[in-house]
């Protein structure tokens, strides 16, 4: 089976797969530490006024902890929600504009673990920073309360942590003991016509392929390979997944439809997965953000890998 892994220096793969460059930057960040908090020349006891985000999942929990007014300037990547798109954009994800972030006179930059290049020169500017880890499903949430915290709303972020993690408890107890689904998520590919190509799939040590676990399913590829291992189409049909998922947002579909996508899948006729009518498109920018939508995108997962359980009963939202 041919499986290669991703490099360091996978700017190719950022410039043709749109949906992967914050995955890949994920998986690139090394071993998780749910604790992992930098702060550099912060007032610890302050709630800063104006801040900035360079990262969708940031964004979206500043929203969410009722903070958004606080935002003066966001990554070009911070899409939703909709009040996020009308901020001034500070530039990519590992390559912001630093003269636009010093116009801005922001009192807190928030960042995520693997942005250590870019706190150091923000370090250099006198710029303070806070770096928070979403590369584990843990990460995630304990992000939640500590945003909330430094950001002078720590009720808020509490309440938003329990919250995910009692959803998060249900749908593991629902599938507790129930047969599990031989899964694979595919985050990124060549999308032009024809047989899949160039896929980068979920493997181990990464906050999606934790959510197929808890959503009752088994990642073949969960095990002895990176975060987002590359893989062929001999190395997909000898795992033989019985469900395939793709998730395919924006340019990362190059300008084509779900349908069109899965029918490129169904060229492997000996893949479990395509015999049992299981191969699902799913177009859904969110679904690969690790922000405080991470519960719903389980849901969202266990509703394909255990469609004969009614979740909206099973697993309301608390």
């Amino acid at each position: 089976m041919r499986v290669t892994h991703i490099a360091r220096s996978a700017g190719t793969v950022f410039a043709v797969l749109a949906v992967l460059p914050l995955l890949l930057a994920l998986s690139l960040a090394g071993g998780a530490d749910p604790e992992f908090e930098k702060t550099r020349g912060a007032a610890a006891g302050k709630a800063p006024d104006r801040l900035v985000s360079l990262a969708p999942s940031i964004t979206e929990t500043v929203f969410a902890l009722g903070l958004g007014d606080g935002l003066v300037g966001v990554s070009r990547f911070c899409r939703w929600p909709e009040e996020a798109r009308r901020l001034p954009r500070v530039g990519g994800y590992l390559d912001p504009s630093y003269e636009a972030l010093v116009t801005l006179r922001p009192d807190l930059v928030l960042l995520l673990r693997e942005h250590d290049r870019v706190a150091g020169n923000l370090a250099a500017l006198e710029i303070p920073a806070l770096a928070v880890d979403h590369t584990t499903l843990e990460g995630i949430l304990v992000s939640f309360a500590l945003l909330g915290r430094r950001l002078g709303a720590p009720r808020r972020g509490d309440s938003l942590e329990a919250a995910a993690r009692e959803r998060i408890r249900c749908v593991r107890e629902r599938v507790a003991g129930l047969p599990r689904t031989r899964v694979m998520v595919c985050v990124g590919r060549n999308p032009d016509p024809g047989p899949p190509s160039g896929v980068y799939a979920v493997g181990m040590g990464s906050y999606l392929g934790e959510l197929v676990e808890a959503a009752g399913g088994r990642n073949v590829f969960g095990e002895g390979l990176p975060a987002l291992p590359a893989v062929s189409a001999e190395g997909i049909l000898r795992r033989d997944p019985e469900l395939v998922l793709e998730l395919a947002a924006g340019e990362a579909a190059g300008g084509r439809d779900a349908s069109e996508l899965r029918n490129d899948w169904l060229v492997l006729k000996d893949l479990s997965a395509v015999r049992a009518g299981r191969i699902h498109v799913l177009p859904e920018a969110w679904l690969t953000v690790p922000g405080p939508r991470v519960s719903e995108v389980l849901l969202r997962l266990a509703s394909l890998i255990h469609p004969e359980i009614d979740w909206t009963e099973a697993c309301p939202e608390p």
